[in-house]
């Protein structure tokens, strides 16, 4: 048993399902791609820190993204406390009172120097030991990074990590625009049920083009709420006109919606055949404008059933 033939719109529905499938994956793809070049450059900057001893990418890891968020106050009898502080609360202060220490120690220093050059009886002696700083224990460095010829090994991971994610940035990018693409078709589609050609002379097969599908390089068709525009802004002085109507699934592979004057119209990329016309109608001009009402008045003619 053959199995009944896809509509147009059931073909745009699996084309937006396999597209947004392919988007689910390419999602997962970057995510993963970005992970692991990040963890990369968290391993560069902890194994091998720059000579300046800051860290690689310090717009993405600056300080404050690594300070604690929490002070631990430790009491008797080994209980202790825990409480959420702002990472910067106190900071300035902290810093003016440092700084003003360093001052009164520099102005105590020199006070001392300046006293022990007198030998007068009322002048003591006195020496200030010299503070010893704690002995450093260097890690070995690899030789080979003595003069940094080339950056670290998981430095250039990182760096070919996001080279690598560039192009599948371009391609999400194009997949999200064919389904922006694809859902704006589909809700055309639903929305209209008929499009209309609008002649000046009764239909005759094979049907001949006017002078303006010619020089566009498709047949100009419209929707039934552009009619009224159509013709009041390119047939004011004719009194009567023919329209085909089209049944918009018997079109829809030919065709496209691209703007003009404001509005987007259904454009025709190939032939107007007599089989895919359901019925004509002659609509005349009862005003002295094209109204309405002359579009509701409008008899028509079957063609095909």
């Amino acid at each position: 048993m053959s199995s009944p033939p896809t509509s147009y719109l059931d073909s745009l529905h699996l084309h937006y399902l396999d597209t947004l499938d392919t988007y689910q994956s390419r999602i997962i793809a970057l995510s993963a791609a970005l992970a692991s070049a990040h963890l990369s450059l968290s391993k560069a900057n902890h194994t091998s820190p720059p000579p300046s001893g800051g860290q690689y990418a310090p717009d993405l890891l600056g300080e404050h993204s690594v300070r604690s968020r929490w002070r631990i106050t430790i009491k008797e009898c080994g209980e202790f406390e825990a409480a959420e502080v702002d990472p910067d609360d106190g900071l300035e202060e902290k810093k003016e009172e440092s700084k003003a220490q360093q001052e009164d120690q520099g102005d105590a220093g020199g006070l001392r120097r300046r006293r022990g050059k007198h030998t007068g009886p009322e002048s003591v002696p006195t020496t200030v030991p010299e503070p010893v700083e704690p002995e450093k224990h260097h890690k070995p460095r690899d030789p080979l990074t003595f003069f940094h010829p080339l950056p670290p090994r998981l430095l250039r991971d990182a760096a070919a990590g996001f080279s690598a994610t560039i192009p599948m940035i371009t391609d999400l990018a194009s997949t999200l625009h064919l389904l922006s693409e694809l859902s704006s078709e589909i809700w055309r589609h639903r929305q209209e049920e008929y499009v209309y050609k609008i002649i000046l002379s009764p239909p005759a097969w094979p049907m001949e083009l006017s002078e303006l599908d010619r020089s566009s390089g498709y047949i100009h068709l419209c929707t039934a709420p552009q009619v009224l525009g159509v013709l009041g802004r390119f047939m004011k002085g004719v009194l009567e006109v023919w329209i085909l109507k089209f049944r918009y699934e018997e079109l829809a592979r030919d065709m496209k919606w691209e703007a003009a004057d404001g509005d987007e119209f259904p454009h025709l990329y190939g032939k107007l055949e007599k089989e895919v016309v359901e019925s004509t109608g002659r609509m005349m001009r009862s005003g002295e404008e094209w109204g309405s009402e002359d579009w509701e008045n409008v008899e028509w003619t079957k063609i095909k059933a």
